[in-house]
């Protein structure tokens, strides 16, 4: 694109701030991924189940929803924060998906990025699964919706200015 055309041209298409606050909210409401926790069964009996936790939030399968207070514990943290940081890192890369600085196909690789390095990592520093069979690590549902996302709402596109639009 020559500087005359990059002038006379207009970024025309959905508000990039528009989607960048859906994926945000996603990114708060959607469960990311599940870390191995010890909750108490009954009286003295305890037990390791995976919980289910998102950017502000856990659930748990005895006590139900509560605030992410695993933020404070380092296991939990070795856990979490590849999953977290590359699904910021990829909403990221779609709201520049839709400035119209980033093509489809690297947002579609950083999507798959995001799913690929923090399982790897959980892969590598814990196991998968636990003992009795659960999985253990991160989920690819913000990636999905946001691939619905990313199909169903078309991207930018760039309309010439005619000769009638400076009048």
């Amino acid at each position: 694109m020559n500087e005359k055309t990059k002038h006379d041209s207009g970024l025309v298409g959905i508000s990039p701030c528009f989607i960048g606050q859906i994926l945000f909210i996603l990114l708060c409401v959607v469960p990311l991924g599940l870390f191995a926790s010890l909750e108490y069964v009954h009286w003295s009996w305890m037990s390791i189940v995976p919980v289910f936790y998102g950017l502000i939030w856990t659930f748990f399968s005895y006590r139900g929803f509560s605030l992410n207070t695993y933020w404070l514990d380092s296991e939990f943290l070795m856990h979490a924060f590849p999953t977290v940081i590359f699904n910021i890192i990829y909403v990221v890369v779609i709201y520049g998906f839709y400035e119209g600085m980033i093509s489809r196909r690297n947002t579609v690789l950083a999507g798959i990025a995001s799913l690929v390095v923090p399982f790897l990592t959980s892969l590598v520093t814990n196991n998968l699964f636990l003992t009795t069979g659960e999985y253990v690590g991160p989920l690819p549902i913000l990636f999905l919706l946001s691939l619905v996302l990313f199909y169903r709402i078309p991207g930018p596109e760039y309309v010439e200015a005619s000769g009638t639009d400076n009048a």
